[in-house]
């Protein structure tokens, strides 16, 4: 008689130390994204190294509300709630990504 739960047992000690590691990085770029956005006004262009504000008056591009705040808040408007992944550089238009947000629609 075969035992089901040797299966997943067996299944989870595979599969389980590459499902923490990734979890842990997860929360470990999250957390140090958050403490970014906590201390900093403003974050370096990659393209031209210009100071991007990252708060004031915003546009989701999901919904099309303006709102006052930080640029990486969540969406106020009923319904949207959407996070932005990147803000574009006033000056060369380049992406200034999102700290905490780890490879999510990147490309």
């Amino acid at each position: 008689m075969a035992r089901p739960w040797l299966r997943v047992v067996g299944y989870w000690m595979l599969v389980g130390p590459f499902v923490l590691t990734r979890w842990l990085t997860q929360a470990f770029v999250y957390l140090g994204g958050s403490w970014i956005l906590a201390t900093r006004d403003s974050l370096p262009c990659p393209g031209c190294g210009t100071e991007v504000d990252i708060h004031g008056w915003y546009r989701c591009d999901y919904c099309g509300s303006t709102f006052l705040g930080s640029a990486f808040a969540p969406c106020p408007t009923p319904g949207c709630g959407r996070t932005p992944m990147y803000v574009p550089c006033p000056r060369c238009s380049h992406a200034v990504w999102n700290p905490t947000a780890m490879g999510r629609a990147r490309w």
